[in-house]
């Protein structure tokens, strides 16, 4: 046979459904939902959110309550304040200082061992006091 040419080496065919490769591993992690330090931190906002809706209803009625007497209204809302129940909010704080570094994979900086933080991401996060709420809601008169 003169002029015949040799058949192409056969190779194995690669069909991928996407351009991309994805890993299973990451795969299985995106179809697990949400990571939990992100779970915790919206439980966290929702608590502080219900939270400051209370204390902004609060002082109102003490404002009503104690209009025209400014020390017995400081003494009064320092009083509630000091009384709210924080141990929720700051069990979820606790939880969240002491899991999130290593959930969401953090990288820690040599030698001074701080913690690479994702941009605007607050670590550790702060209990809440007492004081810290009168900071936010401070017992002047309204």
């Amino acid at each position: 046979m003169a002029g015949a040419t040799a058949a192409p080496e056969a190779r194995p065919l690669t069909i991928h459904a996407s351009p991309f490769f994805l890993e299973m591993a990451a795969y299985l992690k995106a179809a697990a939902g949400s990571p939990a330090w992100s779970r915790r931190l919206v439980r966290i906002q929702r608590l502080g959110d219900e939270l400051r809706e209370r204390l902004l209803a609060a002082r109102s009625e003490y404002g009503m309550r104690f209009a025209g007497r400014p020390e017995e209204l400081t003494t009064a809302w320092r009083r509630y304040v000091a009384e709210v129940d924080l141990s929720e909010m700051n069990e979820m704080i606790d939880k969240h200082n002491l899991y999130y570094p290593i959930e969401a994979g953090l990288r820690m900086q040599w030698p001074s061992g701080r913690y690479i933080l994702p941009e605007g991401m607050q670590f550790p996060l702060p209990r809440l006091t007492a004081e810290t709420l009168l900071a936010e809601f401070p017992a002047d008169p309204i």
